[in-house]
């Protein structure tokens, strides 16, 4: 059984849902999905 995650990048989303990974992050700010800010280097 494949336990689902607490979080998905846009690179993880973009072949589920075929789209690219800027169109995931434009879809997530117009239907105003959750995020967690990504800790960088």
């Amino acid at each position: 059984m494949v336990k689902a995650k607490d979080a998905y990048t846009a690179k993880e989303l973009a072949p589920v849902l075929s789209i690219t990974e800027r169109a995931v992050l434009i879809r997530a700010e117009r239907e105003g999905w959750q995020y967690r800010w990504r800790i960088w280097r």
